[in-house]
């Protein structure tokens, strides 16, 4: 099972604890900016993630930026 998560990348620090927990699935652009590696270009902001890797990657975020959606 698989969930739908949102980076808001306006407010992100770039601190890194999301790719920490993601697996792979999230890094820090060269603007200091967390992105899904695995998206579509242009929307790099919102990707699919397992539901446990998913709940860690919401829950390690200092600055809440990172939702589910859908």
């Amino acid at each position: 099972m698989s969930i739908t998560c949102k980076i808001n990348q306006k407010d992100c620090i770039g601190c890194a604890s999301c790719v920490e927990v993601s697996e792979g699935e999230i890094a820090i652009n060269d603007d200091g900016v967390a992105y899904f590696v695995h998206s579509e270009p242009g929307h790099q902001d919102v990707g699919n993630l397992g539901t446990e890797i998913g709940i860690a990657v919401i829950d390690s975020c200092p600055e809440q930026c990172i939702e589910q959606i859908g």
